[in-house]
């Protein structure tokens, strides 16, 4: 079975989430260094790329989906997998990054008509703890036509 290594936020070498083959693959757990499970939950969608382990905080982040609204966002679990969570910008990509105060940084895809054709363009935006979002950047604001 594939594994996904999880770069940490220190020294310390990375951890490894791997599937629990006894479980069918329907749980996933994240290995020490030792290999030795620390954390387990439920198996991450396929479609989610990236997972963010943040050693500080003993975290575990990724970008799913709400069960109730079917729309995206940032699901972190406790090693005890205690979850939170906090809208995601639709149209967020799977890859992001943790900032030190708690929030995210991602890429959003930003497709906007010119002319009657769909052109595909970025943000860069930031997503605070609370939910509010920052447009960093823009393709748009570099884009001419």
């Amino acid at each position: 079975m594939p594994t996904l290594s999880v770069a940490p936020a220190d020294d310390v070498s990375g951890f490894e989430l791997a599937p629990l083959p006894a479980t069918g693959g329907a749980y996933v757990a994240m290995l020490n260094r030792m290999g030795e499970p620390v954390w387990w939950n439920k198996a991450l969608p396929q479609s989610v790329f990236r997972a963010r382990y943040d050693s500080a905080a003993q975290t575990v982040t990724w970008v799913g989906l709400n069960q109730d609204t079917g729309a995206q966002t940032f699901i972190t679990s406790t090693l005890d997998r205690v979850e939170t969570r906090v809208p995601a910008p639709q149209n967020a990509h799977q890859d992001f990054a943790l900032l030190p105060e708690g929030g995210f940084v991602v890429l959003v895809l930003d497709d906007r008509d010119v002319d009657g054709t769909t052109v595909r363009g970025e943000s860069l935006q930031e997503v605070g703890p609370d939910g509010a979002v920052r447009v960093l950047w823009s393709s748009w604001d570099s884009l001419t036509w």
